[in-house]
């Protein structure tokens, strides 16, 4: 019993994993298709250069503020950022 929780563990924290680079991928892929830096990201949603960094390589997970902070320095909706973070998280396979 015990063995099947962690390994339902493990899952559930790999699908999250997976979902935060994809995440951070869709955030890359839409800031480097507006031409911007991550710094001048930051400044228009409000957020520290190295957080942003943080979110694109997966290793920081947004709250939802953050994604709508996001969003408007990225000039699209919240919900264009979570379906472009959707196709690629489908994409990859999960």
């Amino acid at each position: 019993m015990k063995f099947i929780q962690l390994q339902e563990f493990y899952q559930c924290r790999f699908i999250l994993e997976n979902i935060a680079i994809a995440f951070g991928k869709a955030v890359r892929q839409l800031r480097k298709e507006r031409k911007l830096s991550q710094e001048q990201l930051g400044f228009e949603a409000d957020l520290q250069r190295i957080y942003v960094s943080k979110l694109e390589l997966g290793q920081q997970q947004p709250s939802l503020t953050t994604i709508f902070k996001l969003a408007n320095g990225l000039q699209c909706s919240a919900s264009e950022l979570i379906q472009h973070t959707e196709e690629i998280h489908r994409d990859v396979g999960q």
